[in-house]
């Protein structure tokens, strides 16, 4: 079948606790890229404000689980939209 788009939707909910939450159709190793993809960004962020809001990353899915390493690049640049607004 080839590659698929992988869509990523971020919202940062300003007010609340400052966790990460994940869902929708991710995996373990997704949810790992999730992860570095926001340490990797917050490291970028020494010395200068990083919000402290909850971050809402939502993979949409179409009952499928998507597992992939490679998603990272996908996932930084989503929360790198949101954060630059």
């Amino acid at each position: 079948m080839g590659a698929k788009s992988l869509f990523v939707e971020a919202v940062c909910l300003p007010y609340s606790s400052g966790q990460l939450k994940i869902t929708g159709g991710s995996g373990t190793v997704m949810v790992e890229s999730i992860q570095a993809a926001l340490s990797l960004l917050k490291s970028c962020f020494i010395g200068r404000h990083f919000p402290s809001d909850t971050i809402h990353i939502h993979v949409p899915c179409t009952g499928t689980v998507r597992d992939s390493p490679s998603s990272g690049l996908t996932v930084l640049l989503a929360l790198a939209s949101l954060l630059l607004q």
